[in-house]
């Protein structure tokens, strides 16, 4: 059974999802067309998150998230940028192409997250 914090948490990274997306959605005319992706979460690992595109799917670590709040934001941007890579372009890495998309959508460009989680 789920705990009210981790609802909470599931709640504010859905929502940062769905704000990352509705702006794909406008810069990214391609990307306005397909669905909106499947958000799961998974409270354990070393990951932040994933990007599925044979499932359609954006996955969260809750218990990450929940370590450093709003800074999350860099990683659910991250893994919307590879959703509209594999739009563009049929595949997503961590190269130039997806750098700028992950900029354009209010991220960092990175390819790994700085958090200094210990898990």
């Amino acid at each position: 059974m789920k705990t009210d914090n981790s609802i909470a948490i599931e709640a504010n990274i859905l929502a940062m999802v769905m704000s990352a997306d509705a702006k794909a959605r406008t810069l990214y005319p391609t990307y306005a067309a397909r669905p909106f992706p499947k958000v799961t979460f998974y409270a354990k690992g070393l990951t932040n998150g994933k990007a599925n595109r044979n499932t359609w799917e954006v996955m969260f670590n809750t218990f990450n998230a929940e370590q450093v709040g709003d800074e999350f934001m860099n990683t659910v941007t991250h893994e919307i940028a590879h959703m509209v890579d594999y739009t563009l372009r049929g595949k997503s890495g961590h190269d130039r192409q997806w750098k700028e998309i992950h900029r354009s959508l209010g991220g960092s460009g990175t390819r790994c997250s700085t958090y200094n989680n210990v898990v």
